[in-house]
């Protein structure tokens, strides 16, 4: 069973744009490819709210999301250059 397979119909394909492609000859690189465009702005708006915070458990909760996202993003860097 594939990925797609195993979220089944109501996963969050939408929201991600993976049903659009669902017919991509290369579907594993598309996807990386947007997985990571995804954590990029991800990490931009985390930093922006980690300098607006007034609370120190958002300022943690900013830290640890932009430190886990930063070495998500450097592995699936190297998922895209492997294949």
């Amino acid at each position: 069973m594939n990925c797609m397979a195993a979220m089944g119909k109501n996963g969050s394909t939408s929201m991600m744009g993976l049903a659009s492609l669902a017919n991509s000859p290369n579907f594993d690189q598309e996807f990386v490819k947007k997985i990571i465009y995804h954590q990029q702005m991800s990490v931009k708006m985390t930093k922006k709210t980690a300098k607006i915070a007034n609370l120190p458990q958002i300022c943690n909760l900013a830290e640890a999301i932009i430190k886990t996202q930063t070495n998500q993003i450097q592995k699936l860097k190297k998922l895209v250059v492997e294949s």
